[in-house]
């Protein structure tokens, strides 16, 4: 896979392929449009492969729907740069133009100053202000929900759901995995989530419901589950 580098500037960004040739820089919007962006099935795919998935464009499903019978589920959210380097999940972004028009590309990776944007086989860096634009906030993640057959756990509760939650949060921490069975949901516990919603800057109310799983799933170390690409 080929990464270029490009800026809506004068001056382009050093290329991140050693040894590539130098190429004149390409604004954002004529890469989106060059590489068909305003598709949205290509970013889906792009996002799938990474989790190792492929995105049937036969079958009668739209793309959420085959993330879920693969086990993935679909996160939208409508808000910042820090919002998705929390989640540290590759994300579809979505552009729109002084026209009007929507493109959707994969973010693959990002600092305080650059972002690397997929779409097909191509890798492109811009700077994060010419992304600013041009994008509202809106992205796209997957994440793997756990199997604990419920998509709320609150205090006071007991169960699988809870020794799951205890058992992720050890992991997170770094504690010494247990196999103990049988946690209740109390106020040690639910100073332990609200201590982690916080660091996330979730609502720290200490109910684990699906924006606190996505953080939870994601943070735990996991080498099955595709990452944001670190910026030298």
């Amino acid at each position: 896979m080929s990464t270029h580098v490009a800026s809506d500037r004068d001056k382009p960004l050093a290329l991140t392929d050693v040894g590539a040739a130098q190429e004149p820089a390409i604004t954002l919007l004529s890469w989106l449009k060059r590489n068909n962006a305003t598709r949205s099935h290509t970013a889906m795919s792009d996002l799938f492969a990474l989790w190792g998935v492929p995105l049937q464009r036969e079958i009668d499903l739209d793309a959420c729907e085959q993330a879920r019978d693969v086990g993935l589920q679909c996160y939208f959210q409508n808000a910042d740069w820090g919002a998705i380097q929390r989640k540290n999940l590759p994300a579809i972004i979505e552009l729109t133009d002084t026209e009007g028009s929507r493109y959707r590309v994969l973010l693959r990776g990002f600092d305080d100053r650059q972002a690397t944007l997929q779409a097909g086989r191509k890798q492109v860096v811009f700077h994060i202000e010419d992304i600013d634009r041009y994008w509202s906030g809106e992205y796209l993640v997957l994440w793997r929900p756990p199997a604990i057959g419920r998509e709320l756990i609150t205090p006071g509760s007991q169960g699988p759901a809870v020794d799951w939650l205890v058992r992720r949060l050890d992991r997170i921490e770094g504690r010494p995995p247990s196999t103990f069975e049988g946690y209740a949901y109390d106020d040690a516990l639910t100073a332990r989530v609200r201590d982690f919603q916080r660091r996330f800057e979730l609502a720290d109310d200490g109910i684990v419901g699906q924006h606190t799983l996505v953080h939870l799933s994601a943070a735990a170390p996991d080498p099955s589950q595709p990452r944001l690409k670190q910026h030298p």
